[in-house]
């Protein structure tokens, strides 16, 4: 496991600790409430484009919102 780092998510800070299994990144996001943790994986399509996406999956529309502040966070 990579340092875990913060992000800011609709005014709340959340952890996010990065794991490397079976050749993949995965994000496991922690809320500061009582929400379950969120799995994240970069997947892709197969016309070649990424999404970010939930494990299992349901909770579609949180991923790609977190999904994309991680990708900014990492980029900066």
């Amino acid at each position: 496991m990579n340092s875990p780092f913060q992000i800011d998510y609709k005014g709340s800070i959340l952890k996010v600790e990065k794991h490397f299994v079976s050749n993949r990144n995965i994000f496991r996001v922690l809320f500061p409430n009582n929400q379950r943790p969120l799995l994240l994986v970069r997947a892709v399509r197969d016309n070649g484009s990424f999404f970010w996406t939930s494990v299992p999956e349901g909770r579609q529309s949180e991923a790609e919102i977190i999904g994309k502040l991680i990708q900014e966070y990492q980029s900066a």
